[in-house]
């Protein structure tokens, strides 16, 4: 049976439709950000100033739909938020809305994996805390 993954990138109010077709196991990666170094929200018309632009997502790899889920037909969204670093890898991922029967593993492990140009601020590389949608479809 076929599936279908779709990511939609979400910092406050302003999305953009991404996809991947590999998958790779994945780990949660260290913060590279300075402890008195809090992450930003991305600018936009509902966050004025402290924020930062966007990070631009260069790898994005699938998540594996599981076998638990796939024998129970489910589908939905995994809602994730992170902080991407100045390093932009992906840390301190967290569910904010899961759908179970692995899923939710699975999408924290896929994005995990990815990879972003840093968003800046004056210039500089700054974290930022982005929302992330996974949503999971059996075609």
């Amino acid at each position: 049976m076929w599936y279908f993954v779709r990511f939609t990138y979400r910092a406050l109010g302003v999305s953009a439709l991404l996809s991947a077709a590999l998958f790779v196991s994945a780990q949660d990666h260290p913060s590279s950000a300075p402890p008195d170094s809090l992450p930003l929200k991305v600018c936009s018309k509902t966050n004025p100033q402290p924020c930062a632009t966007a990070p631009h997502p260069i790898y994005t790899p699938d998540p594996e739909y599981s076998d638990k889920a796939r024998k129970k037909k489910k589908k939905g969204t995994v809602i994730l938020e992170t902080v991407v670093g100045t390093d932009g890898l992906t840390h301190d991922i967290h569910v904010l809305h899961p759908i179970g029967y692995g899923l939710d593993e699975q999408a924290i492990k896929a994005l995990g994996q990815w990879k972003f140009e840093p968003a800046t601020k004056d210039g500089q590389p700054v974290p930022v805390v982005l929302q992330i949608e996974m949503d999971f479809r059996l075609y």
